[in-house]
């Protein structure tokens, strides 16, 4: 009796990961995927949240399981849609489906008939010496060349920012000025690991992974006789912490990972 009584308070009590962290639920009639919305939260204003958001879709029961998840997705789409009314970039905004398949086995029809908002805060940490990354969009060297280079770990740097370590699901939202002026370059200290994705949230395979020491150009500019004395040019001032063989252009043009992510781990 007394073991029966404990599974239970663990029924109850215990957390229940994504779906206890919802920040916001919208409700829906049965079969519908549109539901009256009278206003979305304050709270909820992309100015206000340093992160993205998760949009998930549930159903309850009834239906077979292929139709439920094409109805939890369109729910999660239809709120998506107001969101992005309210300001949110598409790109911060992920979209997913559950179908009936809940968390809580214990919610009434009502309850499951709904469309959760889930906050991804952007966990990170102030950048220190021996755990930073400075992403830029300009070439990356020793000197300053107004509207072309930046130098490295510069904290003034007008077309970039040191980032520390983090899971970052946007990185208009860790490096946007880098972004702003199209990401160039890649600084990473020894120690430093950073792995970059394409798509927001992590998604899709790594695009680039870089262990620090390294410096990594945009391969757009290999040749381009602006920067033959900078970025990866022989360079003495830079060998000390970036020898040459870890400085390297980019597999592809870093324009396309604008608008990615990024994490950024370091040793200690």
């Amino acid at each position: 009796m007394r073991l029966c009584f404990y599974f239970l308070c663990l029924l109850f009590l215990a957390p229940m990961s994504r779906a206890q962290q919802a920040f916001w639920t919208l409700y829906f009639e049965t079969a519908s995927a549109q539901s009256p919305v009278d206003g979305l939260p304050q709270a909820l204003h992309p100015d206000s949240m340093k992160g993205n958001l998760i949009v998930v879709g549930y159903t309850d029961p009834a239906g077979n399981a292929a139709s439920n998840i094409a109805l939890g997705l369109a729910r999660a789409k239809f709120l998506k849609a107001q969101l992005l009314a309210l300001g949110w970039p598409s790109e911060r905004i992920q979209v997913e489906s559950r179908g009936e398949q809940h968390e809580f086995w214990a919610l009434t029809y009502p309850l499951q008939r709904k469309a959760e908002v889930v906050f991804v805060p952007m966990a990170t940490t102030s950048p220190k010496p021996g755990c930073r990354a400075h992403f830029s969009g300009a070439i990356l060297g020793n000197r300053v060349v107004e509207g072309h280079i930046s130098q490295i770990y510069d904290l003034n740097d007008p077309a970039g920012e040191m980032v520390g370590a983090g899971r970052y699901p946007d990185n208009t939202q860790a490096f946007p000025k880098a972004v702003a002026t199209t990401f160039d370059a890649i600084a990473v200290d020894k120690g430093t690991s950073v792995i970059l994705y394409a798509e927001p949230n992590f998604g899709g395979t790594p695009v680039a992974e870089l262990k620090g020491p390294a410096v990594l150009v945009n391969t757009i500019w290999f040749g381009d006789q602006r920067y033959l004395n900078s970025g990866l040019a022989p360079d003495s001032l830079l060998d000390a912490l970036f020898p040459a063989e870890v400085r390297r252009f980019s597999s592809e043009n870093m324009h396309l990972w604008s608008h990615g992510s990024v994490m950024v781990q370091c040793k200690d």
